[in-house]
């Protein structure tokens, strides 16, 4: 899709299911943030991981002591996206 639109990209995540409100990404978040922020896109073949893959059971952990202060921040509100309803029984 992104050949269509002259100048763009496609930033990929690696995740399982149909959305990724439930599949947190840091890397994407920063990316969409920068974006946002200075219209820089990420680079062509760009693919992130998600933090938390909560159809197979498995949650990737980010250390908090490998995170600046901005992204400690940015991975909290993410998570606080993902147990505000998205995924009312599974324990973080």
């Amino acid at each position: 899709m992104a050949k269509q639109f002259s100048g763009s990209v496609l930033l990929e995540q690696d995740s399982e299911g149909h959305t990724t409100i439930a599949a947190p990404s840091l890397c994407v978040a920063k990316a969409i943030r920068n974006y946002f922020q200075t219209g820089e896109l990420p680079a062509v073949g760009t693919l992130c991981e998600a933090d938390l893959k909560p159809l197979v059971g498995s949650h990737q952990q980010v250390k908090a002591q490998d995170l600046t202060c901005a992204d400690r921040k940015l991975m909290d509100a993410l998570m606080a996206e993902v147990e505000h309803g998205f995924l009312p029984n599974v324990q973080l």
